[in-house]
């Protein structure tokens, strides 16, 4: 009877152990990442905990396309796990293509960098992020080069090295490194270009970013036309910079400077 008792108390710890080594690894493991444009994605990415992983150029393509269609109007969270090439995209439309579909949302490029190569004509907004309102964008590197011109419809036209223009949020922790180019052959076309974005206002706060490269704007036209360039930004409007470096050449040619 002993031998029997001391085997189901032997049995009973080995259970005890093995319930606890699961429990330790099911702890340790944490609830799985989430894949943007993956089954099920839709119930996440309502916190920093839940981001959604972009780790490819087809699922930050997919996060584009729903934010510049409707579908993603919400503020949501993402989060770049892998360095990514977006160059062959040369007309590449922005990530919230205009103040009408803007991006909300709370984007982590986690220390990862995404290289462009853009050229872009008659188009209101050019970067890698387009009209960004609220929300924000950190520890994210933008390398190659961002280009605009205006040809044929006068209007204003923004352009940036993270974004083309930002109406609130927060940027922190970002990198520019390449060129920017905008130009315009139109009357009265009004130009901003700046290494982290054209244009900030309404409360938006820009810290510790840092612009290596080459800002260049011009117009052949003779007429009014309005350039606005700067290393970190080229217009501020209730806006604030803290931290910020540029390392490069800023080149404005024509028209009211």
């Amino acid at each position: 009877m002993k031998n029997l008792t001391r085997g189901h108390n032997a049995m009973r710890k080995l259970f005890v152990l093995l319930l606890a080594c699961v429990l330790v690894t099911v702890s340790a493991g944490g609830a799985s990442a989430v894949v943007y444009g993956e089954a099920g994605y839709l119930t996440e990415g309502y916190d920093e905990a839940s981001a959604w992983e972009i780790n490819s150029v087809e699922t930050l393509i997919k996060m584009r396309d729903d934010i510049n269609s409707g579908k993603i109007k919400l503020l949501r969270y993402y989060k770049l796990t892998a360095d990514l090439d977006i160059s062959g995209y040369t007309d590449w439309e922005p990530i919230g293509k205009d103040s009408s579909y803007p991006f909300r949302g709370h984007f982590d490029g986690n220390e990862h960098t995404v290289t462009v190569k853009m050229t872009r004509a008659d188009v209101g907004y050019t970067g890698l992020f387009g009209y960004a309102e609220g929300g924000g964008i950190k520890n994210l590197s933008v390398t190659g080069n961002v280009k605009m011109s205006s040809q044929t419809t006068s209007g204003k036209y923004f352009a940036g090295g993270i974004a083309a223009l930002i109406a609130g949020g927060t940027i922190d922790g970002c990198n520019f490194d390449g060129k920017l180019i905008m130009s315009t052959t139109n009357d009265k076309d009004v130009l901003y270009a700046g290494g982290i974005a054209g244009r900030v206002s309404d409360g938006t706060i820009i810290t510790n970013c840092r612009v290596d490269g080459t800002i260049n704007v011009s117009t052949l036209d003779e007429g009014i036309s309005s350039l606005y360039a700067g290393g970190v930004t080229g217009y501020i409007y209730i806006a604030t910079v803290n931290s910020c470096r540029f390392d490069g050449e800023i080149s404005v040619l024509g028209a009211n400077i």
